[in-house]
């Protein structure tokens, strides 16, 4: 009995790491074709040292929509293809404690999204390569509009109109 009872717990045991193998979190890694989410301050430099735009996708674990993003929008070709020739992309998790520094001082990742005034996710941040924001959009992204804000920053339109002046079409 006793060497009964042994193998059932060894065999939970088991089942039990099997299991919660995949549950881990971790940082978000690039599907194939998808963008290629860089560090914080990799992304920081390879802005500044290639004269990149950089977005910041500003996330939290529990949000739908954030997955949305990254299961719709993130991997589409157009999208990631735009994103690997002038981007440098980056992730901020709004809830994490991590440290990252910016423009010479040292942040939370929490604390970073606050002083972008960012309160609702995902919230999409666009900056020059020398970190100065350019615009900031709230909520879900379809890819095909994703796209359209990227090539309005790309053919540097955002420096004589508007977004919605751009996407309208009346320039």
């Amino acid at each position: 009995m006793k060497r009964y009872i042994m193998m059932v717990l060894v065999s939970l045991a088991v089942l039990s790491s099997i299991s919660c193998a995949g549950s881990k979190k971790e940082t978000p890694k690039a599907a194939a074709g998808a963008v290629a989410w860089m560090a914080w301050d990799q992304a920081m430099t390879t802005a500044q040292t290639e004269g990149k735009f950089i977005v910041v996708d500003v996330y939290t674990d529990w949000c739908h929509w954030c997955k949305v993003m990254d299961d719709k929008t993130y991997v589409d070709p157009a999208v990631a293809g735009l994103m690997k020739e002038s981007f440098a992309a980056v992730k901020l998790n709004a809830e994490r404690e991590n440290t990252v520094n910016f423009k010479g001082k040292a942040y939370t990742e929490m604390d970073l999204a606050r002083s972008f005034g960012v309160n609702g996710y995902p919230t999409t941040l666009f900056l020059a390569s020398d970190g100065t924001v350019i615009g900031k959009i709230p909520g879900y992204i379809e890819a095909p509009v994703f796209k359209k804000i990227l090539e309005y920053l790309t053919s540097n339109s955002y420096k004589s109109m508007s977004l919605d002046q751009y996407l309208s079409g009346k320039n």
